[in-house]
């Protein structure tokens, strides 16, 4: 479920996603053509995404990530 659709201190845009941990997310950075659609997405909504797991500092990261049907 989305927490959060906002762009980090580098001006990238990202999703966050809610989890069970009150403290830590998980932050979706979409490709570039994935990036025109994250306008249409809203606070509380499901979505499937799928992308590369880059790590762990603090909060999960997923880079080049696609939206799922």
């Amino acid at each position: 479920m989305i927490s959060e659709v906002g762009k980090d201190i580098m001006d990238s845009p990202y999703v966050a996603l809610k989890t069970k941990e009150m403290i830590y997310t998980v932050q979706v950075y979409f490709t570039e053509e994935e990036n025109k659609k994250l306008g249409d997405l809203k606070k509380g909504q499901s979505i499937k995404a799928t992308g590369k797991c880059t790590g762990a500092l603090g909060n999960v990261m997923v880079k080049e990530a696609v939206l799922g049907k």
